[in-house]
């Protein structure tokens, strides 16, 4: 699982929670069976992955990645802008 994906299904933040279920259609079978099959491996899937974003969250792995990636923004320049401390006059050579 991607961070990315892992990210996206945190509660919290600008990540909502939210997965992209609008997938085209592959082909062209499209009796009962063949429905139901597809939902329940969808939601197996699903489940797997929810199961693998609740162990990167408690093991604390998803939080270290976005403190790494966001550490750029806690000293020098960055932190004055998230302060707003800056301005774009402020930023021009």
């Amino acid at each position: 699982m991607s961070f990315r994906s892992a990210a996206m299904s945190r509660p919290i933040g600008s990540a909502c929670g939210w997965s992209h279920f609008a997938a085209p259609a592959r082909r062209g079978a499209f009796t009962v069976n063949d429905l139901a099959r597809a939902h329940e491996d969808g939601m197996d899937s699903f489940a797997r992955d929810l199961k693998d974003v609740r162990r990167l969250i408690d093991e604390g792995e998803i939080e270290s990645i976005d403190r790494e990636r966001r550490a750029s923004w806690e000293s020098g320049v960055a932190e004055s802008i998230s302060d707003g401390d800056e301005d774009f006059s402020s930023l021009e050579p």
